[in-house]
C-alpha cells in the first residue's frame, strides 16, 4: 500500500485544509518531513492512522465516551470551526491490478458531540466503491489496526521501550499480530464461545450450578484482568508521556549545551592564550631576579664602590706620573723631551709634578686595588633605569593576567554548573515518577498474571465438569470437532510462533551486522524463552542494554524493526518520529546508507532540526522524493523545503 496524498483540515494546529503530495517512486522511497517540537509531526501521522481506523486508532477499539474524549482534544477546538476532516488518497498493489481508493473521515461538531462520517471511492470516481460497513474489515485485512503501531512509530520511544522491561510484553505481542498468531487465538476463543453455546444448552440442572459457579468465579477474574489492564494501560500512557517529555528536555540540554560548549571553547581557548602570556611575563621576572635583582638591590653600594676604586686609581696614575717626571729631572733629559731649553724644561716638569701632587694631596692610600678592567666589568653589572622599569611593567602584567586567569576559569566553571542545573531538578523529578510508575505497572502485571493462572486453573476445572455431561450425539460430535480443531489451532500456535522466533532473530543479526561499527561490542543478539532480548559481546558474556552507548541501542531498535517487518511480509509505508533521536553521527550515516533506501517502498521520516541534517541529509537527497516543513506558527502550515 502507498499513501499518494492527505488532506488534513481542522485537526489540532492544522487549521483549514492543508494538502501534502506524497508520492514516491521506486527509486525515490524517502519523504522527509521537517519540523521543531511541538510543529505537529505526530499529529501528521495520527491523522493518518485515525483516516485508516477511526475508534481503533491506537489498534483497540474506543468506547464511543472515550472517543468523543479523543475526538474533543484531536480535532481543533475553536468556536468558529465546526468541521474537520481528513482525506487520503492511498493505492492498494495487494489487488490485482493496483487500486487507487480516496478515503475521507469527516468529524462534524454537534450538540451531542462529534459526528463521523466515512466515504469510501474508487480514485478518481464519484462512485461509493465500499460500504462503509466492509471498510473496517477490508482495512483490517489488509493491515490490523494493531499491527500498524509497528509501522507508526516515534523512535525514541521504541528505543526506551526495547531497553525496559516491557520490552518482552512489546515482542511477545508483536510477534503474535505480525505472525497471525492473534487471529489463530481470537478464533480458538471464538470457537470456546460456541462449545459454551452448546454445554449451556444441554446441561443438566445440577450439573449446571457447577459450571455456572465456576463460570462466574472466571468471568470474576476476567473482569479483574480487564479492570487491571485499564489501569496498566493508563500507567503505561503516563510513563509514554513522562519518557516524551523525558526525550525533549534531554533535547534541549542537548542543544543547551552545544552553545555551551561553544562558549566555553572560545574562554578556554582565552585561558590557553592567558597562560601562555602569564607563563612568558613569568619567566622574564623569574630571569630578572635570579640573575639582576642581587646588583638591582646593591646598586647604592656597587657606585659608592667603583668611585672609590676610580679615585684609587685616579691616585695611583698620579703617583706614578710623578715618579716617572721625577726620574725625568734626575737623568737630565727634560729638554731632550721637550725642547724648551734646560731651564725651561725643568721648570715645566717642577710645575706639572706640583700640579698632579696636589690633587693627590687629599687622597688616602689604596683600599680597594681594582683594577681599571675589573672596574670595567663592574660597570656592565649595573642595572640601569630601562631594566628595572622593563621588570616592574612584567610584574604588574603577570599581577593582571592571573587576575583575568582566575576570572575565566570561573566563567568556564560556571557554564558547565549553568548546563546542568536548569533541568536537573525537573530531570530528577520525572525519573522518580517513571521509577513509581515502573514499580505500579510491575505490581499489577503481577496481579494479572495471578488473576490469569486462576482462570487458566478454572478453565481447566470448569472443563472436567463439562465432560460429566450427558450430550446428545449431534452436540457430542460437535464438541469433538470444537475440542479437536481447538489442540490443533494449538500446535499451530506453537509452531507458528517457534518459526517466527527464528527468523526474528536472524533478520535482527542480519541487520545489526550491517548497521553497527566495528567498535561496537555486540556480536549476537538471542530471545530468551519469556521473549527477553540477550546481548552478548565477543568473549560471549551477555551484556545490559542499557550499557549499550545510545548508538548502539538506536542501530538495536532498527534492527527490531526491520527483523518484525521481515516477519510481517507485508507492504505498507513506515512512519517514523525522532527517527535519529541521541544517535552518533557514524551509526546515523550507515542507517542512511544501508537501512532507510530498502526499508519500505514508501518512508516518510518525521525529523526536527538536530536529526536528519548535514551529511547524514546529503547522503539521503537521491533516494528522497520530497521534503517538506511543518511550521509552528503562521500559514501556509506545510510548505516545501528543508532545515538545510
Amino acid at each position: 500500500m502507498i499513501v499518494n496524498g492527505l488532506t488534513i483540515c481542522n485537526i489540532r494546529n492544522y487549521v483549514g485544509p492543508v494538502e501534502i503530495d506524497l508520492s514516491v517512486s521506486p527509486d525515490k522511497n524517502i519523504l522527509l518531513m521537517g519540523g521543531l517540537n511541538g510543529a505537529g509531526k505526530t499529529t501528521f501521522a495520527d491523522s493518518i492512522r485515525l483516516c485508516l481506523y477511526g475508534h481503533s486508532i491506537y489498534g483497540k477499539v474506543m468506547s464511543e465516551s472515550k472517543y468523543q474524549e479523543f475526538l474533543n482534544d484531536f480535532c481543533t477546538n475553536t468556536i468558529d470551526i465546526s468541521e474537520a476532516y481528513i482525506s487520503m488518497n492511498i493505492t492498494v498493489d495487494e489487488e490485482n491490478p493496483p487500486m487507487e481508493i480516496d478515503i475521507k473521515r469527516s468529524f462534524k461538531k454537534t450538540k451531542n458531540g462529534f459526528k463521523e462520517s466515512l466515504s469510501l471511492k474508487k480514485g478518481g470516481s464519484s462512485v461509493e466503491l465500499i460500504d462503509e460497513n466492509y471498510w473496517s474489515y477490508y482495512i483490517e485485512k489488509l493491515i490490523p489496526p494493531n499491527v500498524s503501531r509497528y509501522f507508526f512509530f516515534d523512535g525514541e520511544r521504541v528505543k526506551d521501550t526495547i531497553a525496559s522491561e516491557e520490552s518482552t510484553e512489546y515482542l511477545q505481542n508483536a510477534i503474535k499480530d505480525l505472525s497471525g498468531v492473534s487471529e489463530l487465538e481470537n478464533l480458538k476463543k471464538d470457537l470456546l464461545e460456541v462449545h459454551k453455546n452448546i454445554l449451556s444448552k444441554t446441561k443438566k440442572k445440577s450439573d449446571l450450578a457447577v459450571i455456572e459457579s465456576i463460570q462466574g468465579r472466571i468471568d470474576y477474574h476476567i473482569s479483574q484482568i480487564e479492570i487491571i489492564d485499564a489501569k496498566i494501560t493508563a500507567e503505561q500512557k503516563i510513563l509514554d508521556e513522562l519518557r516524551t517529555k523525558k526525550v525533549d528536555i534531554n533535547s534541549d540540554l542537548s542543544r543547551i549545551s552545544g552553545a555551551n560548549e561553544s562558549k566555553k571553547n572560545a574562554l578556554v581557548d582565552s585561558l590557553k592564550e592567558l597562560n601562555e602570556k602569564y607563563s612568558e611575563a613569568d619567566e622574564s621576572i623569574v630571569d630578572f631576579c635570579y640573575n639582576r635583582m642581587i646588583y638591582a638591590v646593591a646598586l647604592s653600594s656597587l657606585e659608592r664602590t667603583l668611585t672609590q676604586a676610580k679615585n684609587e686609581n685616579k691616585h695611583q696614575i698620579s703617583r706614578y706620573s710623578i715618579e716617572v717626571l721625577e726620574s725625568i729631572l734626575k737623568s737630565g733629559s727634560a729638554d731632550t723631551i721637550l725642547k724648551l731649553g734646560k731651564k725651561e724644561s725643568e721648570k715645566a716638569i717642577k710645575s706639572l709634578i706640583d700640579n698632579i701632587g696636589r690633587s693627590t694631596e687629599k687622597t688616602q692610600d689604596p683600599v680597594l686595588d681594582i683594577s681599571l678592567s675589573r672596574i670595567s666589568q663592574m660597570e656592565s653589572l649595573f642595572v640601569s633605569k630601562d631594566e628595572l622599569e622593563e621588570f616592574l611593567n612584567n610584574f604588574e602584567t603577570r599581577e593582571n593576567l592571573a587576575h583575568e586567569i582566575k576570572n575565566t576559569s570561573k566563567k568556564i566553571e560556571k557554564i558547565e554548573d549553568d548546563s546542568l542545573a536548569e533541568y536537573a531538578d525537573e530531570l530528577e523529578s520525572i525519573n522518580e515518577e517513571m521509577t513509581n510508575h515502573e514499580i505500579a505497572i510491575s505490581a499489577l502485571s503481577s496481579e494479572k498474571e495471578s488473576n490469569e493462572q486462576k482462570v487458566q486453573q478454572l478453565i481447566k476445572e470448569k472443563t472436567l465438569a463439562e465432560r460429566s455431561v450427558v450430550l446428545e450425539d449431534v452436540d457430542r460430535a460437535a464438541i469433538t470437532t470444537i475440542e479437536s480443531v481447538r489442540e490443533s489451532l494449538t500446535t499451530r500456535i506453537d509452531t507458528v510462533i517457534s518459526r517466527a522466533r527464528v527468523s526474528l532473530v536472524k533478520a535482527i543479526n542480519s541487520m545489526y551486522s550491517v548497521l553497527k561499527n566495528n567498535e561496537d561490542m555486540v556480536k549476537e543478539i538471542k530471545l530468551s524463552e519469556n521473549y527477553e532480548l540477550e546481548v552478548y559481546n565477543f568473549d560471549d558474556k551477555l551484556l545490559k542494554i542499557n550499557g549499550l552507548s545510545e548508538g548502539e541501542k538506536s542501530i538495536l531498535m532498527y534492527s527490531v524493526v526491520y527483523g518484525l517487518h521481515s516477519l510481517s511480509q507485508l507492504q505498507f509505508p513506515l512512519i517514523i518520529d525522532s527517527p535519529i533521536g541521541r544517535m552518533d553521527s557514524i551509526h546515523s550515516f550507515n542507517l542512511a546508507n544501508r537501512l532507510y533506501p530498502s526499508v519500505s517502498n514508501q518512508l516518510i521520516l518525521l525529523s526536527h532540526n538536530r536529526e536528519i541534517v548535514g551529511s547524514i541529509h546529503d547522503k539521503l537527497r537521491p533516494v528522497i522524493a520530497r521534503e517538506y516543513m511543518i511550521t509552528k506558527y503562521g500559514s501556509p502550515k506545510i510548505t516545501p523545503g528543508y532545515f538545510d
